[in-house]
C-alpha cells in the first residue's frame, strides 16, 4: 500500500488564494475590513493562523516571516482595538 502523507496544516488551513498571503508592498482589498472590525472570532482566527504559522517554522516546513509578522501585527492591533473600545463606552456613559 501506498504511505498517506501526514499534512494536517493542510488539511485544516483555507486554499492558498490573495487574502491568506498578502505582499507587503501591495495593499489587500481584505486588509482594511479585517483592521476596522472587532469581533472575537476573528481574533481566535488570528491567532489560530499564527500557531499554524508558528508549528511550520518548529517543523521547518516552509515558515513565512513576512506573513507571520503581519498577523501579529494585525492581532496587536486589534487588541488595542478591543482596549479602546471598552473605555469609550464607558466615558460615553459618564457624559
Amino acid at each position: 500500500l501506498a504511505s498517506i502523507p501526514y499534512e494536517p496544516l493542510r488539511f485544516y488551513s483555507p486554499p492558498p488564494g490573495p487574502e491568506v498571503a498578502p505582499s507587503p508592498t501591495t495593499p489587500s482589498p481584505t486588509v482594511a475590513p479585517l483592521a476596522s472590525a472587532l469581533h472575537p472570532e476573528e481574533l481566535c482566527e488570528l491567532e489560530i493562523r499564527i500557531k499554524e504559522l508558528e508549528l511550520l517554522d518548529i517543523t521547518g516546513d516552509g515558515f513565512d516571516s513576512q506573513r507571520y509578522k503581519f498577523l501579529k501585527a494585525l492581532k496587536d492591533k486589534k487588541l488595542q482595538g478591543l482596549k479602546i473600545r471598552p473605555l469609550q463606552k464607558q466615558s460615553a456613559l459618564l457624559s
